[in-house]
């Protein structure tokens, strides 16, 4: 019982801002879709970062990425041309993408991310 009265005042919580929230979103639809173009920008942001590491030569850990109405905006460090082009058009290759503005660093000597969860690729 206890735990049960702890989440209906934790979902409150939550609700109440939400709701404010909504509601403002109906008396003003430039703020729903501007709401809506932000939650589509973080999920293209998610898939270009997603196919990037699908990418046995490139690594997600390696790359910034910002995405504003169908532009996606690179960062990072590889360690050749060829990769920083690659990643251009991966990122290009993601629905809704339009544009790819591309401040990948080539860095000879860069030595590509390691992470302890990561399964060793080949």
């Amino acid at each position: 019982m206890k735990q049960i009265v702890v989440n209906l005042v934790l979902a409150s919580c939550f609700a109440m801002p939400l709701s404010g929230m909504a509601t403002d979103m109906a008396v003003d639809p430039k703020l729903h879709e501007a709401v809506g173009e932000q939650v589509s920008d973080a999920h293209r942001e998610m898939q270009v970062l997603t196919a990037l590491d699908r990418n046995p030569s490139l690594h997600a850990f390696d790359f910034s990425v910002g995405v504003e109405v169908g532009t996606v905006v690179l960062g990072g460090t590889v360690d050749n041309g060829i990769n920083k082009d690659l990643a251009g058009r991966i990122a290009l290759g993601v629905d809704g993408i339009e544009v790819v503005v591309n401040h990948i660093i080539v860095d000879a000597g860069y030595m590509r991310s390691q992470h302890e969860s990561e399964p060793q690729r080949r």
